[in-house]
This record gives C-alpha cells, structure tokens and sequence, in this order.
C-alpha cells in the first residue's frame, strides 16, 4: 500500500510525525505560561483577601468602640475579625494559618476633641507554586488599614 502523501498529484513531501514533534516543543512554553498565570492570580487573589482582613478589622474596630476595661475584648474580637475574614485563604493552605498575624494590640491613636483611629495591619506569607529563577519563592503580603473610631 502506497502512503496518501505519495499518491497527491503534486507529490508532497510526507509531513507523518510532524504535530507530535510541534506539539512537544511547544508543550513546555505553554505549561510554562499556564503555571505563571495560575501564580500570578493567586498572589492577586491573596494580596485582596489581605487587604479585605485588614479592612474588616480596622471597621470592626472603628464601629466597636471600647474602653479601659473593655479594651482586650475588643482588641481579641479586631484579630477574630481578621482570622475570620482570612479563613477561606488559610483552608486552602493549613501550614500558613499560625503565620498569619494582626497586630495584636491595633494601633489606637488618639485625635483632637476625643476622637481616635484605629489601624489594623496583617501579614501573609505567599508562596508560589513554581520556584520562578530570580523571584523569591515566599514573599510576605502585608497591608494596614486605618479608620476613624466611630462614637
């Protein structure tokens, strides 16, 4: 039996193996650019989860007010607050949830005519799944809030 590409009226060179041989040389590039974009939306999507605990802290904090007496409750409710909002972020990666850290204590700052801030600052270490050549492999996300205490 004479192949196909002998039979044509032109008389093509036979191509057989050609889009296996395509395929593999191409195959590494584009597993190289799925695994940045997989990377790159989890260090966006971790550095916005961040933002949003420190966010949800600093309003708690801000929305609660406290007093002498009262003030390590309230200082505990702001960091379960954040380990709340953070909870979806640390499910996916159980070995990081005694990394995460709040200020334990946020800082209150006292303004004029009685009223405060109140800034909430978490830390969040990421790692990447790939080791990338020339980017640290964990790099710790932080962001602070600061809100004005509410009456």
């Amino acid at each position: 039996m004479v192949p196909t590409c002998v039979r044509t009226f032109l008389r093509k060179p036979c191509r057989h193996g050609l889009a296996t041989v395509e395929f593999a040389l191409v195959l590494p590039l584009l597993m190289l650019v799925i695994l940045g974009c997989v990377d790159f939306g989890r260090f966006a999507y971790t550095y916005i989860a961040v933002t949003n605990a420190s966010r949800t802290g600093a309003s708690f904090g801000a929305i609660n007010p406290f007093t002498p007496a009262t003030q390590t409750t309230w200082t505990n409710g702001v960091y379960q607050k954040v380990l709340e909002d953070m909870s979806a972020l640390m499910a996916a990666d159980p070995e990081l949830v005694l990394e995460v850290s709040s200020s334990r204590i946020p800082l209150i700052t006292e303004d004029s005519g009685g009223l405060w801030r109140v800034r909430v600052q978490v830390t969040y270490p990421f790692k990447c799944i790939v080791p990338w050549p020339g980017i640290p492999s964990q790099v710790n996300l932080t962001r602070a809030v600061e809100m004005r205490g509410i009456r």
